[in-house]
């Protein structure tokens, strides 16, 4: 039976409840009196809600962790019952009334229920206060309920509680009239603190039930929740990145963009804005009588970077120009904007690790973004992992790297002889795979020949066209290819590889029957289209029928690995995880723990779930992140 997205949420109303319209007990912990209340209920409690207040300093904004201080917390315990604990800015005053919470939030028996737990983890951490024992996050439950909805508190409580909470912007302004937290008056931002964590409780209420209804219990207790602490870990931890190398390489790319501007203009014939599309297409289209293919919105024609690559053997420009806007797309992005992500007290980065972003389950990083550092050296862009370094002569980078982890995920899904018996020989995929597709013997593929099957592993395997691929062919190979011979291709790839093509079928049936599909471990993704009068909205569903399982389950297992490898190096080495980009895993590691560390993570890493097939992990150090990469 089909399940229909968002049948346990309250109806969309034009008006939503507010503090006025119910009823509540929000106190002000501003008396020795109503103190004694607090700790009393804390002492006697089994669960309960928290959320901090933080301000900005000299050093940062009120939400970067290594710049703010905490302002209040506030705490609930009871539907309409809550009570916000002001913090003084003396540090010696907030340590001293802290010192009696302590214990609550230590003790592992007791739960504690927030939303965004990660970053009042963090907080309390500042304060020398550890967040310990059994955890629920509204943020976390919410996600994997409905991973395509909005998570943020203010809306669930409109679209799950019905109730429109009061907004920042109400107590502090906006833009350049924003005041701190701690400016506003401890009546009013005990209102706004003790409402949030009123509302939390109420989320988690609402969220419990409608976990254990879509079987989602095992996935969010084992695996996002464990996820919370190793994430903060490494947020807190940050990254030592070298300005000076970034500087360096910045210039380096300058001097490179303004030689391919040279030649571009003399390709051209001509001076003009290259960053200007108008310019461009201008040239392009006009000055060189190049055949335009697509029309943006505006009805121009486009110039976007899927353009240029279908153009790329029509006139010596075009490499020209997608070599330009490469490079110019790393300078912008990440030299010339990661020295400025490199905070002033640590003299570190501290990434922030997302993991309510991704419907598939991968982790998404912000401030700075790391997710999108090319992996190819076009513009630059390898080279950018050369300032991520060590933190000192001590200690090393090194780099953990699943290979070919959806490949193999794919392989267990689709109980495919070929590729599963590849993999257990440890066989090169992409070979093995070429001498099927060709009739020739392993050790007679040419590297032409792999490049093929290479791009056909990671196209068909998603449902990818024949006109789609010959146009990767095309790329990763430097000739023309006809759509005909690309399906071909792929008429002889399923011919030889018959479970992936049972696979992607018995995907798409599951989710048209369901309503969504799922992975290994549960996570599941809603497809509403996936029965969509419209044939492009069916086939898009389909694709994702197809890609989440694979896609997702890989993130799952990523995961997985990341929290044990967290619970086994913090017992007993100083060896940091600091950064998680896509299928690997980054490390700090002091040399004298160098031998021991690499065997554990490739362990760990390899022993993370039991497939049809083993998982493998490729480790590599160095003294910076491109040597380990």
């Amino acid at each position: 039976m089909k399940e229909v997205m968002g049948d346990d949420f309250v109806a969309t109303e034009t008006k939503y409840k507010t503090l006025h319209d119910v009823e509540h007990g929000y106190v002000l912990v501003n008396t020795p009196e109503k103190e004694t209340v607090l700790l009393s209920k804390l002492n006697s409690c089994t669960y309960f809600v928290f959320d901090t207040e933080t301000g900005s300093t000299e050093f940062g904004s009120a939400l970067e962790i290594h710049s703010l201080e905490l302002v209040g917390i506030s705490f609930a315990f009871a539907v309409g019952e809550a009570f916000y604990l002001p913090v003084p800015e003396d540090i010696e005053l907030a340590d001293k009334l802290l010192h009696p919470y302590k214990i609550f939030f230590e003790n592992p028996d007791i739960l504690k229920i927030g939303h965004n737990l990660k970053f009042d983890i963090n907080v309390m951490r500042r304060y020398g206060i550890s967040v310990n024992g059994k955890m629920f996050d509204t943020i976390i439950a919410h996600y994997l309920y409905d991973s395509n909805s909005l998570h943020g508190l203010k809306e669930l409580s409109k679209s799950m509680l019905g109730y429109q909470q009061i907004e920042i912007q109400d107590l502090i302004g906006a833009g350049k009239h924003q005041m701190s937290m701690r400016d506003v008056e401890p009546i009013e931002a005990a209102v706004y603190a003790n409402e949030d964590a009123d509302q939390t409780l109420q989320l988690h209420e609402k969220l419990t039930p409608l976990l254990k209804k879509r079987n989602l219990e095992q996935l969010f207790a084992n695996i996002e929740i464990p996820l919370i602490k190793v994430l903060a870990d490494m947020e807190y931890e940050g990254i030592k990145v070298d300005a000076e190398i970034l500087y360096y390489m910045e210039e380096e790319a300058r001097t490179e963009l303004d030689l391919l501007q040279g030649k571009i203009f003399e390709a051209a014939g001509t001076d003009f804005t290259i960053n200007s599309n108008i310019d461009l297409a201008a040239v392009l289209f006009e000055e060189l009588g190049l055949e335009p293919i697509l029309k943006t919105k505006t009805g121009a024609n486009s110039v976007s970077k899927k353009v240029l690559k279908k153009l790329e053997r029509e006139h010596p420009i075009i490499p020209l120009l997608l070599k330009y806007k490469s490079a110019l797309s790393v300078v912008d992005n990440f030299l010339s904007k990661l020295p400025m992500n490199i905070h002033p007290v640590t003299e570190r980065v501290h990434t922030n690790f997302k993991q309510d972003r991704v419907v598939t389950g991968r982790l998404s990083s912000a401030n700075p973004n790391l997710q999108n550092i090319p992996k190819q050296d076009e513009g630059f862009g390898k080279q950018i992992r050369k300032a991520f370094v060590a933190r000192d002569e001590n200690h090393v980078i090194v780099s953990a790297d699943y290979s070919q982890i959806e490949l193999r995920v794919i392989a267990h899904y689709s109980k495919d002889p070929v590729m599963i018996e590849a993999f257990k020989n440890d066989e090169d995929i992409h070979q093995a795979t070429a001498a099927k597709i060709f009739k020739v013997a392993g050790t007679e593929v040419t590297s032409h020949q792999r490049k093929i099957a290479k791009t056909i592993n990671f196209g068909l395997n998603y449902l990818m066209s024949a006109k789609t691929l010959a146009e990767r062919i095309s790329d990763a190979t430097g000739e023309t290819i006809e759509v005909s011979d690309a399906q071909g291709y792929m008429d002889r790839y399923f011919a030889e590889f018959k479970g992936v093509e049972a696979y992607q079928e018995e995907a798409y049936y599951l989710a048209t029957i369901h309503g969504y599909s799922t992975t290994l471990f549960g996570r599941r993704r809603y497809l509403p289209d996936i029965d969509s009068p419209f044939k492009f909205k069916r086939m898009s569903s389909k694709r994702l029928a197809v890609n989440t399982p694979i896609q997702g389950s890989s993130a799952d297992i990523i995961k997985i690995a990341m929290v044990e490898l967290h619970k086994e190096l913090s017992l007993t080495f100083k060896t940091k995880m600091v950064l998680q980009i896509h299928d690997e895993l980054v490390f700090d590691v002091p040399k004298d723990e160098l031998d021991r560390v690499i065997p554990i993570i490739k362990r760990v890493m390899e022993g993370a779930v039991q497939l049809d097939v083993p998982l493998k992990v490729e480790i590599n150090h160095g003294e910076n992140w491109l040597e380990a990469h």
